[in-house]
């Protein structure tokens, strides 16, 4: 379910299958994350185990120290758990880097003179890119790792436009997407952490390379979302938009 899932398929056939089990995968992962915290505060109180990653194969090992296994399978469950996670941090951190490359050089991907743009070089892009991990890692990704969840939910809203307007050019119903596509919008807390952070900003209880660079990111996010919403709503709705 990646974003270069979509040019790895032999068949545009199997998109539906990956796509929907990746999901189905993913919330049962998500149900045994849940379970997992669940059992390690059960009795009210929370131990510090360690990292997010930690607590969940602690979790997962003392499962299977409770079902009589041994030493030895907890311990290799438990390295297991931390290798498994290792291995998706890397790969997510590979594919947002190629993903960052590709979104950087359609940002730049135009001529002049008939010379193309250095920016839309690819080794240039990837270069600018990296730099802009590192920093991030040298500074702190935490700084503005609050706006993930955010960001991350409004990417489904050109998601559902996307599919809303091809379902009418090739004149089938698209209606059912409506309410996710618009409910998504609008429950985007982006609008909510800005003003959150100007208030701190001007309480003097924020400080500007936190609250201050989210808000410096929030601006051009939520209008760039706007103007999609915007010209997408218009294409949805146009009566222009012919049908196959």
């Amino acid at each position: 379910g990646s974003g270069t899932t979509s040019k790895q398929l032999n068949s545009e056939k199997a998109a539906k299958l990956i796509g929907y089990g990746s999901m189905l995968i993913e919330c049962v992962l998500a149900v045994i994350a849940l379970i997992a915290v669940g059992y390690l505060t059960s009795d009210g109180a929370y131990a510090e185990i360690g990292t997010p990653p930690v607590v969940f194969a602690t979790a997962i090992s003392t499962f299977f120290a409770n079902m009589g296994m041994g030493d030895m399978a907890v311990t290799t469950m438990k390295t297991i758990i931390l290798l498994a996670i290792s291995a998706f941090a890397l790969t997510s951190l590979d594919t947002a880097t190629r993903l960052g490359r590709f979104l950087f050089q359609e940002l730049f991907a135009f001529k002049k003179d008939g010379e193309k743009n250095i920016l839309s070089n690819m080794y240039v892009a990837t270069i600018i890119t990296t730099a802009c991990a590192a920093l991030l890692t040298i500074a702190g990704y935490q700084k503005i790792w609050a706006l993930f969840g955010a960001c991350n939910q409004l990417v489904s809203v050109p998601a559902f436009l996307a599919v809303s307007c091809w379902l009418k050019r090739i004149g089938k119903n698209n209606k059912m997407f409506y309410f996710p596509m618009f409910f998504m919008l609008a429950a985007s807390t982006l609008v909510l952490t800005f003003k959150n952070n100007v208030l701190k900003l001007a309480g003097g209880t924020g400080q500007a390379l936190v609250e201050g660079l989210q808000c410096v990111l929030i601006v051009p996010i939520v209008v760039l979302a706007v103007i999609m919403a915007v010209d997408g709503i218009k294409t949805l709705f146009s009566k222009n938009v012919k049908t196959a």
